[in-house]
């Protein structure tokens, strides 16, 4: 039995994969689960991506969303059509947050196909699957599991709304595992944890109210107040994150993995570094906000029984230093960073490396480009090229 876990060469994006290989009865069991599936240089890159990697109808057992931005869920209708995905886990918003995300997304998204899938996906999500997959002409039979993950404070209260209607509720901090697979459940687990963006949020508000724009004047496409929402929206670092959904991945602590398991980490399709068997887990973090002492400590405490299993980390928000606390990271763990090669946003922040250089981790930057890729070496941060 092993496991690979790989971070694929998206650029300004998130697109992950982790894929075991199980040797049951004299058949070879294989079990697939992407995190994200994105990129800002266009769905239809991250598609070539697709297609490079993954068999055609190649069975995804689960796709994690952790949050509705662009540049992570752009590739997901291209990995809907060219693969057999069996279940979507995505964080449960409250209504008055998915208000606001359609009529920023009416406002901002470029893309007509993809404001269409994110909108309807929003509004409701198996209303979006089922028009996607008849879209794709998917084989009648084909259907999708949607799991919507609560709130980490339990804030969501669907008894009383038919917005999420067909979808299963899931609460943070489950085992995910227990719903995908039974050949694992005794060795691996995913905990998601569905987090509330609240200072995003605010601060979006603010700026509509400094602007004087109504969420009533979006929902009517005012063309003004469309542009004053841009505008605002621009101001908005990282764009508008109402709730992001993390997720850890790793061995059940009373699994001698050592036993079972043989892991490799990939960054660019590139064999890099390799981990131990009894620290393995990952901490995927999307675009989570860990600046902040306070949400520092909630991430902390939430991933208190794992945190020392883990040992890599997807860095949040492409290496964004707002996004960034230096308490993430801990002597020897693998940090991987995805950015564009050359983005606007300067991405990642120099203190950000600096930080994990001084700290004693291992700074992993995956960008568009294949065969490049970061790593510490001698207390030097050098880039090979293979």
């Amino acid at each position: 039995m092993y496991m690979t876990r790989v971070f694929h060469s998206v650029g300004q994006g998130a697109f992950y994969t982790e894929c075991f290989s199980i040797r049951k009865n004299d058949d070879e069991i294989d079990i697939t689960i992407v995190y994200d599936c994105g990129s800002k240089l266009g769905g239809k890159y991250v598609e070539k991506q697709i297609k490079r990697n993954f068999k055609k109808e190649q069975e995804i057992h689960a796709l994690f969303i952790s949050h509705l931005h662009e540049d992570h869920i752009n590739g997901i209708p291209s990995l809907i059509e060219h693969c057999n995905v069996k279940r979507i886990f995505f964080p449960l918003i409250s209504s008055e947050n998915r208000f606001l995300l359609k009529a920023i997304y009416k406002s901002v998204v470029a893309d007509e196909n993809l404001q269409e899938f994110v909108i309807e996906f929003i509004d409701s999500p198996v209303g979006a699957i089922k028009h996607l997959l008849n879209k794709r002409d998917r084989r009648d039979h084909t259907t999708i599991e949607l799991i919507g993950v609560k709130e980490a404070h339990g804030e969501n209260d669907l008894t009383s709304t038919h917005d999420y209607e067909g979808v299963e509720v899931f609460n943070s901090g489950e085992n995910a595992m227990d719903k995908i697979d039974d050949t694992l459940s005794s060795f691996w687990e995913y905990i998601p944890y569905n987090f509330k963006q609240i200072e995003r949020i605010e601060e979006l508000k603010e700026e509509l109210r400094k602007n004087k724009v109504s969420l009533e004047s979006l929902e009517k496409w005012d063309v003004e107040a469309v542009k004053l929402a841009r505008k605002a929206y621009e101001k908005l670092e990282g764009g508008l994150n109402t709730n992001t959904m993390t997720l850890y991945s790793g061995n059940i602590n009373s699994c001698r993995c050592s036993d079972y398991f043989w892991m490799k980490c990939v960054g660019s399709n590139i064999d890099s570094i390799s981990t131990c068997f009894f620290r393995m887990g990952c901490l995927y973090m999307g675009d989570y906000n860990a600046k902040k002492s306070a949400e520092f400590a909630e991430l902390k405490t939430k991933y208190q029984a794992y945190w020392n299993n883990i040992s890599c980390i997807q860095v949040p928000h492409h290496g964004s230093k707002k996004n960034f606390n230096a308490d993430l990271i801990e002597p020897g763990r693998i940090c991987v960073i995805s950015a564009g090669e050359n983005n606007k946003y300067g991405h990642p922040n120099s203190e950000v490396i600096n930080a994990i250089c001084l700290r004693r981790g291992y700074p992993l930057i995956v960008t568009e480009e294949t065969n490049s890729v970061m790593f510490l070496c001698n207390n030097q941060i050098c880039r090979l090229i293979y």
